[in-house]
């Protein structure tokens, strides 16, 4: 069955009619969810966000006929126009990020819708905030951990990355102790505690010991006040049920003054916060004070007592010294050891009671080089001391030793008179520190002091001795003059020779215990000494001599000879003749000076002696030119020391080889 006129008509002017609308201005025309238009007055301009709603009595896809006038034109050709989806939500962040129940979340994003609604736990909440970049919901007291979603009706949700953690909120059972000083450690008990947590005592902020889920230990802070203590973190908060009671500042002690003492001694321990109802404590025993303040107690140090920590006590309240206080018994003195010493020799106190510090005295000279334990003390005896009381000295005390240390110097030397002597001689030796029990050694030999002094000995020098040196010994060492003794044995002439001589002739003096300073005479003129030695003189006869006996004058003394020395009249001209005058190694040549040879005198040529023989009693000596010598004046030398000389000299020639009647033959 076809269609009726009217509803045809009506099909067909549809697009008519939509294009007219266009024209007409239908704008401001609303659209049901039909896509029917309606015209209304609106007493405000269009709003995106204004909804409005409308209830039509036809049901949905029916037609729907406002009376219009309509103007007929030929339809337009052009395709109807496209309408763009509106965009789509997007969530940016949200803030906080975690939480207790109960707590207010903002979601800051874009293109948030009027219709748009914030799930939690899978559940609408309600919206405090609503804007197109901003949604504002509380979280339900029974939320738990969840990512949040925003919904528009017709379009995609949208999720935040990460969930909204739900934290239980802090919550604080009891606090141990409830009251306490600043400073001082506390204890809060309870659950719900994090990492992150602050903790307010009163008004200031408490530094955090130690951090566990269901305790904290926290320093009350200095400059707080009495107040409830609170656990902060972020919107949630735990406070303590009731508050914490501040006590005054705990005691501090710094330092005690002095360490250590015996009994009886005034210690004061110094510090700060100290309370007139605070007691000061040596290990377990009370200190009895003898005036106080904020800042020290001076208190004694009771008999009996023993070292220990100091401590300073009060109700809820104590301090402690960081080093013990050394109770000590005064030094006693039992024995030194070895009763004399010598300077920088060590010496050993034994005793009681000796501490570190503890000094010592020789007399009022204070030792050296310390080495203390408890019951015995070494020191080095100084230079400058002397013999007196070793005392151990600590502060005002004084032990000393019964008897006082005898100090025994080195000997000293200076030196010895007279300087020379025989054997027998009587000799004092000058010094210092020449004690009663000293020992003198002349060389090796021991000598028995005839007399002591402090500063000098008196010795006498053994017969028979021999140069040599004074050593003295005693307990502090040994010292040994700086020469020796001259033994001077007195000197003895025994003979001369020869018994008569010319001037000029050289004389033996034979003797002992002559000297180099010992002097000659005959018939009281000085002769000249050649040479000397302990048991020979020998002298030259001066010019003008006459005969008489020798004198020796030795050490102060005269010796002379029981003989007579007798001068005679000098010999005549000595004038050495030889022949042959020349000739080879081997030659006999005969030697003649005009006196006799003697067995003393003796012939060289060029300084090179020869063997002689004498002959015709000593007027004629005869030698034998010897191989290898060499042309060279004869020479012959007199007992009595004259030279003699030859004017020419003897030639060596090589001997001559005897002529051959055969050819080559000599």
């Amino acid at each position: 069955m076809p269609p009726p006129t009217s509803i045809v008509l009506t099909m067909r002017f549809i697009p008519v009619m939509i294009l007219l609308g266009a024209r007409l201005g239908w704008a401001d025309a609303d659209q049901d969810e039909h896509g029917h238009g309606h015209r209304h007055k609106h007493p405000h301009p269009p709003d995106p966000h204004h909804h409005h709603d409308h209830d039509h009595p036809h049901p949905a896809g029916e037609g729907h006929h406002h009376p219009f006038t309509v103007e007929l034109v030929k339809p337009a050709v052009a395709a109807p126009p496209v309408i763009p989806p509106p965009p789509l939500p997007q969530i940016h962040d949200f803030s906080p990020k975690r939480g207790p129940a109960g707590t207010s979340v903002a979601i800051t994003g874009a293109h948030f819708g009027p219709n748009a609604t914030v799930h939690f736990n899978g559940r609408a909440q309600k919206t405090l905030v609503q804007r197109s970049t901003r949604l504002a919901v509380t979280l339900p007291d029974s939320a738990k951990s969840d990512v949040l979603v925003v919904r528009h009706p017709g379009r995609p949700d949208a999720t935040t990355a990460t969930s909204f953690v739900v934290e239980p909120p802090p919550v604080i059972t009891a606090l141990s102790p409830t009251a306490a000083a600043p400073g001082t450690a506390i204890e809060i008990r309870g659950r719900n505690f994090l990492v992150d947590d602050r903790v307010l005592v009163g008004d200031r902020v408490a530094d955090v010991l130690s951090r566990q889920p269901h305790r904290l230990e926290v320093v009350v802070p200095e400059g707080t006040s009495d107040g409830r203590v609170v656990v902060l973190r972020d919107a949630s908060r735990g406070v303590s049920p009731r508050p914490l009671r501040l006590l005054p500042l705990a005691p501090v002690i710094v330092a005690l003054q002095p360490p250590t003492g015996q009994p009886g001694t005034t210690l004061r321990i110094q510090g700060r916060n100290f309370l007139p109802s605070d007691r000061a404590m040596l290990g377990r025993m009370a200190l009895p004070v003898l005036a106080r303040g904020p800042e020290f107690i001076d208190a004694t140090v009771p008999a009996g007592a023993r070292s220990g920590e100091v401590r300073v006590v009060g109700p809820g309240r104590e301090a402690r010294a960081d080093l013990e206080f050394t109770v000590v018994a005064p030094p006693e003195v039992t024995g030194i050891k070895p009763a004399w010493a010598t300077p920088g020799s060590r010496v050993t106190i034994s005793g009681r009671h000796f501490l570190p510090g503890d000094v010592v005295l020789l007399g009022d000279k204070p030792a050296s080089d310390l080495q203390v334990i408890e019951s015995e003390i070494s020191f080095t005896v100084p230079d400058a001391a002397a013999s007196g009381p070793v005392a151990v000295v600590r502060g005002e005390l004084r032990a000393a030793g019964r008897a006082p240390l005898e100090i025994v110097l080195p000997p000293v030397l200076r030196g010895f008179e007279p300087e020379a002597g025989p054997g027998g001689t009587r000799v004092t030796l000058h010094g210092q520190n020449l004690s009663r029990d000293a020992r003198v050694r002349f060389g090796s030999t021991e000598l028995k002091p005839l007399a002591r002094k402090p500063d000098a000995i008196e010795v006498q020098i053994p017969r028979g001795a021999t140069d040599d040196r004074f050593t003295v010994t005693t307990r502090g060492g040994e010292a040994q003059s700086a020469s020796a003794f001259a033994v001077q044995e007195p000197a003895q002439l025994l003979s001369f020779e020869p018994g008569f001589g010319p001037v000029g002739a050289q004389v033996v003096l034979r003797g002992r215990h002559f000297t180099n300073q010992d002097t000659v005479s005959l018939h009281g003129q000085d002769l000249p000494v050649l040479s000397a030695s302990p048991d020979a003189l020998t002298v030259q006869v001066p010019a003008g001599a006459r005969p008489g006996p020798f004198v020796v004058r030795s050490r102060g003394k005269d010796l002379t000879t029981r003989q007579s020395f007798r001068v005679v009249a000098p010999p005549p001209l000595a004038v050495l003749s030889f022949a042959p005058m020349s000739g080879p190694p081997g030659t006999e040549v005969a030697i003649r000076t005009g006196r006799r040879f003697t067995s003393s005198d003796r012939v060289m040529l060029d300084g090179a002696p020869l063997l002689a023989t004498l002959l015709a009693g000593g007027a004629e000596a005869r030698v034998r030119i010897p191989a290898g010598a060499r042309s060279g004046r004869l020479e012959v030398v007199m007992g009595s020391g004259e030279r003699v000389v030859a004017d020419q000299p003897f030639q060596v020639v090589e001997k001559q080889k005897p002529v051959s009647d055969s050819p080559g033959v000599y």
